[in-house]
């Protein structure tokens, strides 16, 4: 009985030793959290950010779920890999992310991790007309088809040797931010372009959607019991045409020119 009992506490050691139980495998699959935030075409945020829809592209099947309210968004069971996510509402400029890591195992706080959410924004349908620029003064009209009017646009100049040029062969662009209310003429200095005096500047102008104000101090975001300031992504880096996209630009103007001044 003695032999016995010690070949079964042997065996029993060599159990615990070697391991009897099952191997626990970590989990191939996680979720993935994160918010985006709906602005008008003037840069304004909405109240309600529902109905965004993520779609994530990447190993084994497609994935896709929509924003609520809040804007926060919620994919499940996801393998591990790298993704490609896309953020579209109708109406709205469409925002890609690439090579987004994800483990399986723990929820990716898409967007957090780094204290930023993603912004996306209506395209802009206001008309640009009668662009003016000279030396020292920037003149432009707006037609809108949806008010109430703001007080300020940015826009997108974009300038050239060559009268039809394009976003890819322009020489040059700059931002400008030009009032609608009151006189629409305002300041503008032409002297740090890169032309030669005397020489024909062709030039048109776009709409540049941004956000039209600061956050707050106190404008968090509560997620798995951390705290999270906000900031946004509303511009993205194509991994395939290898250059930075703004999908918040709207339609370029005719082309003007003026002559470079001394």
């Amino acid at each position: 009985m003695k032999l016995l009992n010690n070949i079964l506490t042997f065996l029993l050691l060599i159990c615990i030793i070697s391991g009897c139980s099952d191997e626990i495998i970590p989990s191939l699959k996680g979720d993935m959290v994160g918010y985006v935030f709906t602005f008008d075409e003037f840069g304004n945020l909405h109240q309600n950010h529902e109905g965004v829809k993520i779609t994530v592209f990447g190993k084994g099947d497609n994935y896709s779920a929509s924003s609520d309210e809040s804007g926060r968004f919620h994919l499940k069971n996801l393998l591990t890999g790298t993704y490609e996510i896309h953020f579209e509402k109708k109406g709205y400029g469409i925002l890609k992310q690439f090579s987004i890591q994800h483990l399986g195992g723990q929820a990716t706080l898409l967007g957090l991790n780094n204290n930023r959410v993603y912004f996306i924004y209506e395209m802009p349908t206001t008309e640009i007309s009668n662009l003016v620029l000279n030396k020292d003064t920037a003149y432009a009209e707006f037609q809108f088809s949806k008010g109430p009017a703001p007080q300020y646009i940015n826009l997108r100049l974009y300038f050239s040797n060559n009268a039809d040029f394009t976003e890819d062969s322009q020489k040059y662009n700059a931002d400008f931010k030009i009032g609608v209310n009151g006189p629409n003429w305002h300041k503008w200095r032409a002297s740090g372009l890169p032309f030669n005096p005397g020489s024909t500047v062709y030039y048109k102008a776009a709409i540049n959607t941004k956000v039209s104000f600061i956050y707050p101090d106190d404008y968090y975001i509560y997620q798995f019991s951390e705290v999270y300031r906000l900031s946004g992504i509303s511009t993205y880096f194509d991994i395939n045409d290898k250059k930075t996209i703004n999908p918040n630009i709207g339609d370029e103007t005719e082309v003007y020119s003026f002559v470079f001044p001394d």
